[in-house]
């Protein structure tokens, strides 16, 4: 008998520290956040810290990756899910498909000239651009700059087997050019849009600007932010109550704790 309580005791204890040893685990995966794709309801914040929490409707999110694959959805518009993370590959963009939007080859036309002046490793789009984005060279496109600065700027285009993110498989005709002004943007029908800055937590508002992002903050706010972000800029929050990061700061800037607060800081 006494035997016998001796081993139930000993089964209790390991049992114990089992428990313990898997609450642990718990705890260590859940502090080291969400991984891209997954779910990120519930003010939960991603594991990459320049991946975005995207909210689809106000019953789910999720973690998305700075540039999406090839072919992804970058959006939706069935009446419970309305979102748009528009984040496509260099050389696709967001179009819709039926309710989807996914990453889409871009449209495609003859080069003018006199419009495709950039010359190669120049600025070609993002911070404070207002000019074209057409390469002269026409072996090289106008994609985000590969050493991460947050502009674009007219770089080689890759070989077909090329395994980089940003850069996707494009016909290497010299006769056109990935133009963005040649491209049909696709829209979502909400019924208010809200400028940058603006409150877009309802399901039927929407961002103004089409390159915004509608960035959770919380179960209960989101709010619309321009592509790139001013110097100094509010970029992420872990206080409990709003737990998000959204990691696209001016160039020469990187989105840094500031105690619960992240801000873009040189």
């Amino acid at each position: 008998m006494q035997l016998f309580s001796l081993a139930a005791m000993g089964l209790l204890a390991l049992a114990i520290v089992q428990a313990k040893d898997m609450s642990t685990l718990h705890l260590r995966v859940y502090n080291s956040g969400v991984s891209n794709w997954g779910a990120c309801t519930g003010n939960l914040k991603c594991s990459n810290p320049t991946s975005v929490c995207v909210k689809y409707s106000q019953y789910y999110a999720q973690c998305k990756p700075k540039t999406l694959p090839q072919g992804e959805l970058c959006g939706q518009n069935d009446d419970t899910n309305v979102w748009k993370y528009d984040r496509c590959p260099s050389n696709q963009q967001c179009k819709a498909v039926g309710t989807d939007f996914r990453c889409s080859n871009k449209s495609r036309r003859h080069k003018k000239d006199a419009s495709c002046t950039i010359t190669n490793e120049s600025q070609c789009d993002g911070q404070n651009w207002t000019g074209s984005s057409c390469c002269a060279d026409p072996s090289y496109e106008c994609r985000w700059s590969d050493d991460g600065q947050n502009v674009k700027r007219c770089q080689k285009i890759a070989d077909d087997d090329s395994d980089s993110e940003d850069v996707g498989i494009v016909d290497d005709d010299s006769d056109y050019s990935d133009s963005e002004d040649s491209v049909d943007s696709g829209s979502e029908d909400y019924s208010t849009y809200v400028d940058d800055w603006g409150n877009c937590t309802e399901d039927d508002v929407g961002c103004s600007n089409p390159t915004s992002v509608c960035v959770q903050y919380s179960d209960y706010y989101a709010q619309c932010k321009p592509e790139t972000l001013p110097s100094g800029e509010l970029c992420g929050q872990d206080d409990g109550t709003n737990v998000w990061k959204y990691d696209h700061c001016p160039s020469g800037e990187t989105c840094t704790a500031e105690g619960s607060d992240y801000r873009c800081k040189a």
